[in-house]
């Protein structure tokens, strides 16, 4: 018997499956989030979904290490720090076990234990780390909606804030700026004229 699956996003986010099967009715699912993962030959789950950070899981370890993405910057560590401090409020993982990690700018920390056989740490992990994605990702796409806006505003100005070629009349002297007007180091506001006059 086939089984056709149909996936669908969501425009908050989200997915709903839906599983039609012959001479049966469709069943739909609705999983409120989705995660860019991915898993390696040994196990471990790689969330990049952040811009700034990639997200791994060790299953084998019971472990959450963060690596910054291939740039780096000193915005990383904070993100980073970020996330553990939201996996912290929401008990995933063991705060005194937070620590650098072995690769340089990566931060690493242990998972909890569950203590009932009806939850499964890893899942609850992934849970919580889609949630403080869900969080993150409103903050990331309203600062690329102001980025896209501020370079339209740069390479392609409106009328009321350009001036063609020409326009505005040449002149020696220009705003605030006088040639030849020379503040030498040390001496605050004080201005030495160098022989030049004020065009």
């Amino acid at each position: 018997m086939s089984i056709k699956v149909d996936l669908k996003a969501k425009k908050l986010g989200g997915i709903d499956i839906t599983l039609k099967r012959e001479k049966h009715p469709s069943v739909t699912v609705s999983i409120p989030f989705d995660l860019k993962m991915k898993r390696t030959m040994d196990g471990e789950i790689i969330v990049l979904d952040h811009p700034e950070i990639d997200i791994s899981v060790l299953p084998k370890q019971m472990k959450i290490v963060v690596f910054p993405k291939e740039y780096l910057d000193t915005e990383s560590y904070g993100y980073a720090d970020d996330l553990f401090r939201f996996l912290h409020k929401k008990r995933v993982i063991k705060t005194e076990t937070i620590k650098a990690g072995s690769v340089y700018g990566s931060l690493e920390a242990s998972i909890r234990e569950t203590v009932t056989d009806d939850a499964d740490p890893l899942q609850l992990t992934i849970l919580a780390i889609a949630q403080y994605i869900k969080k993150e990702r409103e903050f990331f796409d309203y600062t690329s909606e102001v980025k896209k806006e501020m370079e339209k505003r740069l390479f392609e100005p409106s009328p009321q804030e350009s001036t063609e070629l020409g326009e505005v009349p040449h002149a020696t002297a220009k705003g605030s700026i006088v040639p030849g007007m020379v503040r030498r180091y040390g001496q605050g506001y004080y201005y030495i004229y160098e022989g030049k006059k004020r065009g």
